[in-house]
């Protein structure tokens, strides 16, 4: 297989007062905004083309006291509570599309003066079906066609302490959800947990347990990078009879087999 190297795009250079006019619109624009009840629609016609693209999936009704948007087949909706001493409060509410039945729901803390932000969820589920494992991690050494993966998890808990304009080796927090009818091209891998947790000066990472399904899997993963774009995996794997052929010719390409175990230790791109 062709080895692929990192792709890099120059940004176009904007001048500084090219710059500075286009903060200007729209820190014009959120003091219009706030100032008629901060919807979103009279932000878009003040600001126009100066808004950030993400800013698309909120609702026009949208305002810093309620609101709600729509990305990625998950729909957030928030409200503001009262204060709680020196801190802005927000509930929160998420659903995914593919599992109406399962919200998530939490709040949003801002500790004024604007330092941080403390974020809480409770619940909330996500079933997946059939989403190609290229989508996060590229081509996969060993397999000639993408694996696809489908089943549910759903939502322990999470929270998450992260200081305004930091980075991800500033995030604080832990997270926990449950895997069920783990399903990768077609093969039962059972169920499971996933923990997740993020500590100063160590980035975020994680641990997969599975169970009950072809072959049990250990897995330790963390964020190689600041800016997210890499994940090192390092996992064992049972090795039973039951593992599908394109899985252990995958592992032959990328592990290393150790008694009744395969070995992996690898990084990904993510895409």
């Amino acid at each position: 297989m062709r080895a692929r190297g990192d792709k890099t795009t120059a940004a176009p250079r904007r001048s500084v007062l090219a710059r500075g006019l286009i903060l200007l619109a729209v820190v014009i624009g959120v003091l219009a905004a706030v100032m008629v009840k901060g919807r979103m629609a009279h932000l878009r016609a003040l600001a126009g083309g100066a808004l950030p693209p993400w800013t698309a999936a909120i609702d026009t009704s949208a305002g810093l006291l309620a609101g709600g948007a729509d990305a990625f087949g998950v729909r957030l909706t928030w409200h503001a509570m009262a204060p709680d001493g020196a801190a802005l409060v927000w509930q929160l509410g998420l659903v995914a599309d593919s599992a109406p039945d399962t919200p998530a729901t939490g709040r949003l803390v801002l500790s004024l003066p604007a330092t941080a932000v403390d974020l809480t969820l409770v619940g909330g589920a996500v079933a997946l079906s059939g989403v190609a494992l290229t989508n996060l991690f590229g081509p996969l050494p060993g397999l000639e066609a993408p694996l696809r993966l489908s089943g549910r998890f759903t939502l322990d808990s999470l929270e998450a302490l992260m200081p305004l304009g930091g980075g991800l080796d500033d995030l604080v927090g832990s997270a926990q959800a449950d895997i069920r009818d783990l399903d990768i091209d077609g093969t039962d891998w059972g169920g499971g947990t996933v923990t997740a947790s993020a500590a100063p000066v160590r980035l975020p990472g994680g641990r997969l347990v599975l169970t009950g399904g072809v072959a049990g899997v250990q897995a330790d993963l963390t964020l190689a990078n600041p800016d997210a774009t890499r994940l090192t995996i390092s996992a064992e794997i049972d090795d039973t009879p039951g593992l599908p052929a394109d899985l252990r010719g995958l592992l032959q390409a990328a592990a290393t087999r150790d008694g009744p175990l395969w070995r992996l230790a690898t990084t990904f791109v993510l895409q």
